[in-house]
């Protein structure tokens, strides 16, 4: 939400941002899904027990067949150590069906002890930083241009949306990305010198081609398969929208050359 503890008087990034950031961020993950309902909750900041209990009712109402589970249904809110200090989760819930695990990452102190009959357990340390640290060089390596860092600790979708946002994204979060991008620092992100960029679109031609056989074009129903897999956060219709800009630069309107498609793809992505 902000980028470093203590920092209460900055600004924090709006709640769709932050949900649409991790929506993109598990969209390719079967294993993990997002709940929204904590970031729904206004006036209050709910506690671990509300989360808790609002995913149970959830998941009893949509899947019932979990009654009938020979063993109670069990919870668990993990955290770090640091929310667990500034939240007061030092101790279990009480309550046989849900627990707390703390997860500490390298090099953070965490003195919590398990109370396993409390359902109150303290994992092994995480790889990496307190991602209160790694959320404050995020923000200053977007705003600084480092693109190179935010594809190097964001999913792949998630570091396209903030350093390359689309038309549409942009007006839907415009506050978000004058904060993160401010006037100053726009275009830092793009190549600047000419001669990097042509060695990038020259080695993206080449990789093209090599794909698409000795004829050197693309069929058009293979560039949004293409987009969606640079992306897989886009939607249909804005995979429908790319792929009809790229038929309008097609000479014969069912394929593309490589060197086409990649003249287009340079055009729109960036600030301009």
């Amino acid at each position: 939400m902000r980028s470093a503890q203590g920092s209460e008087s900055e600004k924090a990034l709006s709640t769709g941002f932050r949900l649409k950031t991790t929506k993109i961020a598990v969209c390719d993950d079967e294993f993990i899904s997002l709940g929204a309902w904590e970031a729904s909750v206004m006036g209050k900041v709910p506690l671990a027990h509300d989360v808790m209990a609002d995913l149970s009712a959830h998941l009893y109402k949509n899947l019932p067949s979990l009654r009938n589970l020979p063993n109670e249904l069990r919870i668990f809110y993990a955290c770090g150590p640091g929310q667990a200090a500034r939240r007061g989760l030092h101790v279990g819930t009480c309550l046989s069906d849900r627990g707390l695990v703390i997860v500490p990452r390298e090099k953070e102190e965490c003195f919590m002890l398990e109370k396993p009959s409390s359902l109150f357990f303290v994992a092994e340390e995480a790889a990496g930083e307190p991602n209160i640290v790694v959320g404050a060089k995020i923000r200053a390596a977007i705003q600084s241009g480092d693109a190179a860092y935010v594809s190097s600790v964001c999913p792949p979708a998630v570091a396209r949306f903030v350093l390359s946002p689309t038309a549409s994204e942009l007006g839907a979060f415009s506050n978000d990305f004058q904060y993160l991008r401010p006037e100053a620092a726009r275009g830092a992100l793009r190549l600047i010198d000419a001669s990097a960029e042509t060695e990038a679109r020259e080695k993206f031609v080449a990789v093209l081609k090599a794909w698409s056989g000795p004829e050197g074009t693309i069929p058009i129903d293979d560039v949004a398969r293409l987009l969606e897999v640079l992306d897989p956060s886009w939607t249909n219709s804005e995979l429908k929208t790319f792929s009809s800009g790229v038929v309008g630069v097609s000479k014969n309107g069912s394929g593309i050359a490589c060197s086409d498609l990649v003249d287009w793809l340079f055009s729109k992505s960036g600030y301009n």
